[in-house]
């Protein structure tokens, strides 16, 4: 007969639903009873995604708590590699008080994006989740006019698309000017299908929200048609990340001296 075990850790988080993720356990299909194990626990997950098991044994479901913290601090991580060490610049047809933006992100930016209270200043906090030090203790749900249900709600969309702004500057992503959204007011704001990432405009971009899916106005946003990239503290940009020699040529005029030897030869050619 099957693996008794096995079988009842699949059935078991069937029935009472806990958290389950692989480890170095692997279900197989056994012949003599002729179960495919390795399926039946696929259907299950392909259903319930939040259910994990441990070499065959199950594992309590982490708090909500938990989870904000060991995702702000991983997410710190790519937030550092992609925003903080690298600036962007954008052009689109749907921009038209400026013909370009420059995204310049801080690590003071990061606190905004995740909807959590701290004490801590922005600053520090990031330094906190960058580290990994980040503890249970030093953020909370706790906001002015909003109960603790309504902070949570926001946070948890907020959590749930930050993984999503790291591919924020590709192809298929849209932008818009004057974004509007409820009681949000930004200068410019990103979105792709995950999330959308809204901008304050003081002399570069700067992050300031983060809302779950796409929530620009469809009859203003355009695709983005440019984007470039350069180290932070560079002054010329030099990798194209969305375009093409045709699109630098048609922003020539603004944008050559932004751009590195590189990207000039480019347009020579």
């Amino acid at each position: 007969f099957c693996n008794a075990i096995t079988v009842f850790a699949v059935y078991s988080a069937m029935g009472m639903g806990f958290l389950f993720q692989w480890s170095g356990w692997r279900p197989k299909t056994h012949s003599h009873c002729r179960i495919n194990c390795e399926k039946l626990v696929e259907g299950w997950q392909q259903s319930h995604p939040s259910t994990l098991l441990y070499g065959g044994l199950m594992e309590e479901q982490k708090s909500f708590t938990q989870r904000v913290k060991e995702t702000v601090i991983h997410s710190a991580y790519l937030y550092k590699k992609y925003y903080v060490e690298y600036e962007y610049l954008l052009c689109s047809k749907a921009f038209e008080k400026s013909e370009y933006y420059i995204i310049s992100a801080h690590e003071d930016n990061y606190l905004h994006l995740t909807g959590l209270h701290t004490d801590l200043d922005a600053l520090s906090f990031f330094e906190k989740c960058y580290s990994g030090s980040l503890q249970e203790s030093d953020f909370d749900f706790c906001k002015n006019g909003q109960n603790e249900k309504e902070v949570k709600g926001s946070v948890r969309r907020k959590i749930n698309s930050l993984p999503a702004i790291m591919s924020m500057f590709s192809v298929g992503t849209s932008v818009e000017e004057d974004f509007e959204k409820n009681r949000i007011r930004c200068s410019l704001a990103a979105g792709n299908v995950s999330a959308t990432l809204g901008f304050i405009v003081a002399g570069n971009a700067k992050p300031m929200t983060l809302l779950k899916g796409n929530e620009l106005n469809s009859s203003k946003a355009k695709k983005l048609d440019l984007v470039l990239r350069r180290k932070a503290g560079e002054t010329k940009f030099s990798k194209i990340i969305i375009g093409d020699t045709e699109r630098l040529l048609e922003h020539k005029s603004v944008l050559s001296e932004l751009l590195s030897d590189e990207l000039c030869a480019l347009m020579k050619t």
